[in-house]
């Protein structure tokens, strides 16, 4: 990871990779770290849009 990364990772509060952050309009709307289930995984992105 190159100085620009590693501050947006901290700006966000990324501890792990995998992380997905979905946005909307610019702000978080939802947050999965780790490993999920696609059907974990689409539960969320729904949730968000």
């Amino acid at each position: 990871m190159n100085k620009a990364s590693d501050q947006t990772a901290l700006a966000y509060g990324v501890r792990s990779a995998p992380t997905m952050i979905l946005f909307k309009g610019g702000k978080v709307q939802a947050t999965q770290m780790g490993l999920v289930s696609k059907s974990q995984l689409a539960k969320v992105i729904d949730a968000a849009i």
